[in-house]
């Protein structure tokens, strides 16, 4: 079956991120696993760039292991952005608990290649220096009680069924 045809943006994301995987195959990042640069595919249609986002990821050349996502292109905009090693370090220890297996030489002169590359290709690419931090709870969201039982509005709602209930009952029954 013959693939359906892709929509302008689309097929430029698709360019695009065909041409970054082949300029950054010498890459290879990690000993167990080995790491390759992938960039994902945009879908068929990105409804008017809207979907135009594609992940970079360094993929586990074989084996199970792993995908680490180390930013992100757009070519509707023409906006990158890119993870430093500290980020990417920072987010494989919090997730896996272990350390990272890439040497942060290897994965700057990456990070170098790509921003170079996405820079050639008219991107505007930004280096996120830090993971991003974890939502914190908002203020206005209240705690549950404290002691496992229903709250007042569970009981209120409760009286407000069972007086219905009894409304109900005596006017069919009457």
């Amino acid at each position: 079956m013959a693939d359906a045809p892709r929509t302008m943006l689309a097929s430029e994301g698709l360019r695009i991120g065909g041409m970054f995987m082949a300029k950054m195959a010498s890459f290879r990042l990690g000993s167990q696993p080995v790491r390759v640069v992938r960039v994902s595919d945009p879908e068929v249609s990105t409804e008017g760039g809207k979907r135009a986002r594609q992940n970079i990821v360094l993929h586990p050349e074989s084996g199970e292991a792993a995908t680490l996502v180390v930013g992100w292109m757009d070519v509707t905009n023409r906006t990158a952005e890119l993870r430093g090693f500290d980020a990417v370090a920072e987010q494989f220890r919090a997730r896996f608990g272990m350390p990272l297996d890439i040497e942060a030489e290897a994965y700057h002169k990456f990070l170098a290649a790509a921003r170079g590359l996405l820079e050639g290709e008219g991107f505007e690419v930004t280096v996120v220096r830090e993971a991003p931090k974890p939502p914190s709870p908002s203020p206005a969201a209240s705690p549950p009680p404290a002691s496992g039982r229903p709250g007042l509005g569970v009981w209120i709602a409760i009286a407000v069924a069972a007086v219905a209930g009894f409304v109900a009952a005596y006017l069919l029954f009457k």
